[in-house]
């Protein structure tokens, strides 16, 4: 296999072959305008949908911001995993998320039971088409914080990136779902489960099985890499800011909903249980900052001291 050695703005995409990464500095800035381009529609999608619900964009906000999340997660990896390669991941996140979503639905593992409502759009098999691509969207962000945080793929840190990365990508993205599930199963009722539970409505086993659906996404990624990476990739910071700043943007967005919204109403769960729509965003405001925000802001100081302590 030929060493991928591909200049890009003062760093080198090393994952894969020649063929398999934007060739030319043009396909790299394509890719670099894309993966920003993104960052600001999501932004400004999710303005809409908190400011003006009943906007026409945002009433189609699983698929814009989905696709966004896709278009940042394809462009932005390409550069330093080369086509082939975030492709591959891609398939992964979709087919085991479709996977563990489908067989909860049928047999209550790994979530719990559940179904999805027709707010969420077309299904393939129990599951609307939105959730696969969206998983892979979601997942490349949290292993690119969780690359910052534990450090690249390297022949002395093996284990580190073959062990430790995808449970401590795993512990972040649940924690993503802690401010987005209790808000789409007991307010908007995008999913419903089937006795409710005691986090707003949301039971225990569904974070448990967040937490191993993700990890075989990452442990399957982490596996697959380590068959194909060359030598240890050394990108500009900014590269690397760009995921920390999408996902911190991604957790604030729940402080902003809670100042956004006005009152309070009574809402109830499956089981019976009632809740306050005010408490629940409370909820998700708090957990966006210090788990979501926190993880942003740990993976660029991670990345700066890594950047501080190299030679030259």
């Amino acid at each position: 296999m030929r060493e991928a050695n591909l200049q890009v703005d003062g760093g080198y995409a090393t994952y894969g072959t020649q063929r398999e990464v934007p060739k030319t500095v043009g396909a790299a800035r394509l890719c670099k305008i894309l993966s920003i381009a993104a960052i600001l529609v999501w932004l400004v999608c999710t303005i809409l949908d908190i400011f003006q619900p009943d906007n026409p964009i945002a009433q189609l906000g699983w698929y814009i911001l989905t696709t966004t999340l896709v278009v940042f997660g394809l462009t932005h990896g390409a550069v330093r995993y080369g086509w082939f390669n975030i492709v591959v991941l891609f398939f992964i996140a979709f087919v085991i998320g479709n996977i563990s979503e489908n067989l909860s639905i049928s047999t209550g593992f790994p979530f719990g039971f559940y179904t999805h409502t027709p707010a969420m759009g077309p299904k393939l098999f129990l599951v609307p088409i939105v959730i696969g691509p969206f998983y892979f969207g979601v997942c490349y962000i949290v292993w690119t914080l969780t690359e910052m945080i534990v450090g690249q793929p390297a022949p002395s840190r093996r284990l580190d990136c073959l062990i430790a990365a995808p449970i401590v990508a795993a512990l972040i993205v649940t924690g993503f779902d802690m401010c987005v599930d209790p808000i789409g199963a007991t307010i908007q009722r995008h999913w419903i489960y089937a006795n409710g539970g005691g986090y707003f409505g949301v039971p225990l086993s569904n974070y448990v099985g967040w937490f191993i659906n993700a990890w075989a996404i990452f442990q399957c990624f982490a596996l697959f890499l380590a068959k194909r990476i060359t030598t240890s990739a050394a990108t500009p910071p900014a590269y690397w800011y760009e995921a920390s700043i999408l996902w911190a943007l991604m957790g604030l967005q729940y402080p902003v909903l809670l100042l956004a919204t006005h009152g309070s109403i009574v809402v109830r769960d499956s089981g019976g249980w009632l809740w306050r729509s005010g408490d629940i965003l409370q909820n998700a405001a708090i957990v966006g900052v210090y788990t979501m925000i926190v993880a942003a802001l740990m993976s660029v100081l991670a990345q700066r001291s890594r950047l501080t302590a190299a030679p030259g």
